[in-house]
């Protein structure tokens, strides 16, 4: 009998130490989060709030991925908010919800990319000149598959509010001397940020400057990648 009870051990712990490597053996998925299925739904906007930011027929609220247009007060929000209600409001829209980026930011803003017939609202609304290409992998967010077309948008186009601050916290647009920043022909950069003339030959990731430019030039500064 104790013999027939040490067998049975001896056999169920084969049989765990067989099971273990089968379980090791699984292999990740080989797709990478660029390169996975997007999702993509119609859907109607009942409501724009503001130049980046819409209701749906559904009732969700969802945030345009990859740009930022002005706050309430600041210079280009009533000519970005109006762009947007032209372009997309009492419409139906294509929705595109990217794998790489989470599902909602923490207002609760669903983040997805609209497209309306064939006109993809966030790059109308960085050629419009009131809307930056933020939040993405260049600022510490998510990588989004319309990041490379915004990006080099927004380093080509005018940004018409010229000097006026983008967003709470971040440096200050100025055309004055600085005594924190250094300076570059006309373009006073503040502190810590750089322009390809005064830091030449940096090729790590950068953080664009809100806007992009100031007097048309690119300003950034270096960031972890």
């Amino acid at each position: 009998m104790r013999r027939t009870v040490v067998t049975s051990i001896i056999a169920g712990l084969l049989a765990v130490t067989v099971a273990v490597p089968a379980q090791a053996a699984v292999t990740a998925p080989s797709s990478s989060l660029k390169t996975a299925t997007q999702t993509v739904t119609t859907k109607r906007v009942v409501k724009v709030i503001d130049g980046d930011t819409v209701r749906l027929a559904n009732g969700a609220r969802v945030r345009l991925i990859g740009i930022d247009t002005p706050e309430s007060g600041q210079c280009g929000y009533a000519s970005a908010t109006a762009k947007l209600k032209r372009l997309v409001e009492g419409k139906k829209v294509t929705v595109i919800n990217p794998a790489s980026v989470r599902n909602k930011d923490r207002y609760g803003r669903v983040l997805r990319t609209l497209k309306v017939g064939t006109t993809d609202t966030g790059a109308a609304q960085i050629r419009s000149g009131y809307a930056n290409a933020r939040y993405d992998s260049v600022d510490g967010y998510q990588w989004h598959p319309r990041q490379k077309k915004y990006r080099d948008l927004d380093r080509t186009i005018a940004h018409k509010c010229g000097t006026t601050v983008d967003k709470k916290g971040e440096p200050s647009k100025t055309t004055s001397s600085s005594s924190t920043g250094s300076t570059s022909g006309s373009v006073s950069v503040p502190s810590g940020w750089y322009t390809d003339a005064t830091y030449p030959g940096y090729t790590g990731c950068r953080q664009g400057y809100p806007g992009g430019k100031i007097n048309g030039v690119y300003v950034w500064k270096p960031i972890a990648c």
